[in-house]
């Protein structure tokens, strides 16, 4: 966090021009090449004309009200606040959505080409893909922030609320995939209670290779947070293990099988949830939970984006309320004829 919204909302809302002046100088100086070096890239803003320039330059020769700073942070802010949630638009495939409803054509699993006669003719063969339709809904709240809580100078109120309201969208669009995705495995591998101590790398193991078995590559794992303490038993002990110890350092597991490992801390009950309940609850160790699933990343389906996280102005004056509405515009859905490219991994099964 460089706290750049926090200090930009503060110059705006300065009363005192010279205390304002000395503020955006600051700021210019001291908070955007921070941004600048966490974006790897030159800052750039709109100015009062309209031109796009460099953040630092304009914020020197206008008020800060006058440019888009504040409007830029604020979905800077937003986005931040999504990055620490980002899951599943990192496990399956992201495709852009240029209307409300798309078709997307997916590969099914493999076929093989047959034997063909000296002089011979070929045999003409069309493939038949398996159609995805993706439908976009909107996904989205308002942080609210009152005029008194301005007025005072929460500041950093406001950019907690920001990044608060960026995670909520993202963990919405992870909880609607892992329903989708749950929901319609053609494959599940079930481990018994007694021996989860395997639940790491050996579940890993038997999924893909159910997956395997039915024409699919298996190369991406979403897991349950409590889930993880299966999967770091495989790294102990770390004696003479330069792997197990990097990890244990850094808190990052490793590719495992082939397989990028996700977290997905979100809560996914029989019960009620932000998306159509799912017919199975998310977690681990016990009660028949799923703690895991792995799937064919370019043959199990995938998020339709129609519109990225974005923030719009909001006004309630009757309630004397200001904020912004952080939405995005998204699809998930899986691929009907693949549905095992996905398998369960289910924790504390018979």
């Amino acid at each position: 966090m460089t706290q750049l919204l926090i200090k930009a909302l503060e110059a705006a809302h300065l009363q005192d021009s010279a205390e304002q002046k000395r503020l955006q100088a600051a700021i210019a100086t001291k908070y955007i090449p921070l941004v600048e070096k966490e974006l790897g890239m030159t800052y750039m803003i709109q100015g009062e004309d309209g031109k796009i320039g460099k953040a630092r330059d304009l914020l020197l020769t206008e008020a800060v009200e006058t440019g888009t700073l504040v409007q830029t942070e604020v979905s800077r802010t937003v986005m931040e606040g999504s990055k620490p949630a980002q899951c599943m638009r990192n496990a399956v495939p992201i495709y852009p959505m240029k209307s409300n409803a798309m078709d997307v054509l997916i590969r099914p699993a493999g076929r093989y080409a047959p034997f063909v006669g000296e002089g011979s003719e070929y045999t003409i063969k069309t493939q038949d893909y398996t159609k995805m339709t993706l439908t976009a809904k909107k996904i989205g709240e308002i942080p609210l922030c009152s005029k008194e809580m301005v007025a005072d100078s929460q500041f950093a109120v406001i950019e907690m609320e920001m990044q608060a309201a960026g995670a909520a969208c993202e963990n919405t669009l992870n909880q609607w995939m892992l329903q989708v995705l749950l929901d319609n495995a053609g494959n599940e591998y079930d481990i018994n209670a007694a021996v989860a101590a395997l639940g790491g790398a050996a579940a890993i193991r038997e999924a893909k290779a159910l997956i395997a078995a039915d024409g699919f590559h298996a190369d991406q794992v979403i897991y349950h947070p409590q889930v993880e303490t299966y999967i770091y038993k495989d790294y102990t002990p770390i004696a003479y293990n330069p792997v197990a110890q990097e990890q244990m350092r850094t808190g990052l597991l490793p590719m495992i099988l082939g397989c990028r490992l996700h977290e997905c801390g979100v809560e996914l009950t029989t019960t009620t949830t932000p998306v159509a309940s799912s017919a199975y609850t998310w977690g681990a160790p016990d009660n028949g939970y799923i703690g895991m699933v792995l799937i064919d990343k370019q043959k199990c389906g995938g998020i339709g984006m129609r519109q990225d996280i974005f923030v719009e102005d909001f006004r309630d004056p009757l309630r004397d309320l200001i904020g912004g509405k952080v939405s995005m515009r998204a699809a998930c859905q899986y691929a009907t004829g693949n549905t095992n490219a996905i398998s369960r991994v289910e924790y504390g099964g018979a």
